[in-house]
């Protein structure tokens, strides 16, 4: 009997985290799977940035472009992370390393460059790729689409790009009944079902949203899922007092069950992270982004609109016009189930894919 092979897979805790635990748990039945996981300083910063000024991102994205300012990145994050990454390696001698994060990208690079092992990528921003990100030293880099690989052509052409869909947890790709999953989780079975989704963080540019829908007369069930902001949480649970009958709100803190509330749900809202947006997909529920990161998350907006996968509007005031119409007249939700199938099927195949990508038999 051969031995298992070791893989090693760099992440984070953040949302690099849903990608990494995806491709580690379709690995774990071949390979001995070994997670690095380590979150900078800077993420005290972002989560801040993330929660309320989600826009002011756009300038040190187009910055950090520049070779130069690259260059020097790259120095930093090396002398950062290579003698933690190098340790690693060392202690686990994988066979093949997975990187989920672009942060680790320089000194995996360094360090596997005249090794034996076999080196990954993935691409964890699709349609906005940032050429900090793709690796010229790795077999490949793991791409969402055609469209990504594209982009990653024209920033760093000697990259080389496999086009694979996107990794998607287990849980919301599994077939269900929506009436049934509304029934487990306590819902009214009947009400049109919004749920607000705010990241893992959970952004409160939802907040003014929230509180204007609760207005309306028509009967519709509101569930919003607060990550780990616990301020969030109770600001959602302070618009329960005197609430109308026909308004039901849920406020749920951070859950290992997202998946059942978006099956439960006609229309996913809030920030438009990758994760988000495919899991809504996998789960054939349409989506509205009403925010973003922006710099790396602006393709996922053009996803949105392009593949007619929901809506996108980020102007509060029109957002919640749109909502509005959206509650009056929800049949207008049917028109995107076609486009959330097919995208939905395509994603599916990216566990397949890697396994034959790394020579795994059926």
């Amino acid at each position: 009997m051969n031995q298992k092979k070791t893989i090693a897979i760099f992440t984070t805790d953040q949302g690099h985290k849903s990608i990494s635990d995806t491709i580690a748990k379709t690995l774990e039945p071949f390979f001995n799977v070994h997670i690095f996981s380590d979150d900078n300083f800077m993420f005290a910063y972002y989560i801040y940035i993330y929660r309320f000024f989600p826009n002011s991102t756009k300038l040190p994205f187009l910055f950090f472009k520049q070779p130069l300012l690259r260059k020097s990145a790259a120095i930093y994050l090396d002398l950062q992370y290579r003698r933690k990454i190098k340790k690693f390696l060392e202690l686990h001698q994988p066979d093949i390393v997975i990187n989920a994060f672009w942060m680790f990208r320089p000194s995996l690079d360094v360090l596997l460059k005249d090794s034996h092992i076999r080196y990954l990528t993935v691409v964890t921003d699709p349609w906005s790729v940032h050429p900090f990100v793709a690796s010229t030293i790795s077999e490949s880099n793991l791409a969402f689409d055609e469209q990504t690989a594209d982009s990653i052509k024209a920033l760093v052409p000697q990259a080389p790009i496999t086009p694979i869909g996107w990794f998607v947890r287990d849980a919301f790709e599994k077939p269900f009944n929506k009436e049934d999953v509304r029934k487990h989780l306590n819902l009214d079975r009947n009400k049109l079902t919004l749920l607000f989704t705010t990241g893992s963080e959970g952004t409160e540019k939802i907040v003014p949203i929230v509180s204007d829908l609760i207005t309306t007369n028509l009967p519709v069930q509101i569930i919003v899922a607060c990550g780990n902001n616990q301020h969030l949480l109770e600001k959602i649970n302070g618009l329960k007092k005197n609430l109308k009958e026909n308004i039901s709100l849920h406020a749920i803190p951070f859950t290992n069950e997202l998946h059942f509330y978006m099956q439960a749900a006609d229309l996913v809202i809030g920030k438009a992270g990758p994760n988000s947006v495919f899991e809504a997909v996998a789960c054939h529920t349409p989506f509205f982004a009403v925010t973003h990161i922006a710099g790396q998350e602006d393709g996922n907006l053009d996803i949105i609109r392009e593949l007619k996968l929901g809506y996108v509007e980020e102007n509060p005031i029109k957002a919640t016009k749109l909502l509005h119409q959206i509650i009056e007249q929800p049949e207008q939700l049917k028109k995107f189930a076609n486009n959330l199938k097919t995208l939905a099927a395509y994603n599916r195949q990216a566990k397949e894919k890697i396994k034959k990508i790394l020579k795994i038999e059926a």
